[in-house]
């Protein structure tokens, strides 16, 4: 039967981060690339972006997903669909410009700064932040967006997740 002071000492546990890294799973230990994996897969699940594929020539393609995906997170996607005139003719250019892939995440970054703004607007803990690559456990070849708080983004750095700098 728990008591008073044991039902206080469970709202007192460690953070998660902690408990992991002192059984040696994240920094160190037989277990911490499968531990690592694990994370990434489940933050690309939960907060990922983006959680589909398609052609950057299929710029309704790349709406439909894109939206679908903001729509999963619970954030306002309308503006997706909004700027579809801008994201096509940009997409034109990056496509003269780049291979397919490359032209691929200038749409996913060009939609990832119109979110952003858009969460800085209201004020929201929360923002989309690119990662480089490879993040163990996340799909391979995909760009790693995250929607992060601060701590959320303090935390991944402490697991070795490198933040994409912007030139």
């Amino acid at each position: 039967m728990a008591d008073a002071d044991s039902h206080a000492n469970a709202n007192e546990r460690a953070p998660l981060v902690d408990v992991l890294a002192d059984a040696g799973l994240v920094t160190s230990g037989p277990h911490a690339a499968a531990a690592l994996a694990a994370i990434g897969a489940a933050v690309q699940q939960a907060r990922g972006f983006p959680q589909g594929f398609w052609h950057p020539e299929e710029v309704d393609d790349a709406i439909d997903t894109m939206r679908a995906c903001l729509d999963d997170l619970e954030l306002e996607s309308a503006f997706v669909e909004k700027a579809q005139a801008e994201l096509a003719a940009a997409t034109t250019q990056w496509l003269e410009e780049h291979d397919e892939e490359d032209a691929r995440r200038l749409q996913i970054t060009a939609v990832m700064a119109m979110a952003n703004a858009r969460l800085l607007a209201v004020a929201s803990p929360l923002a989309f932040v690119e990662f480089d690559e490879p993040v163990p456990g996340w799909e391979s070849d995909e760009p790693v967006w995250v929607l992060v708080s601060a701590e959320e983004r303090a935390w991944l750095a402490t697991l070795g997740w490198r933040e994409v700098v912007s030139q």
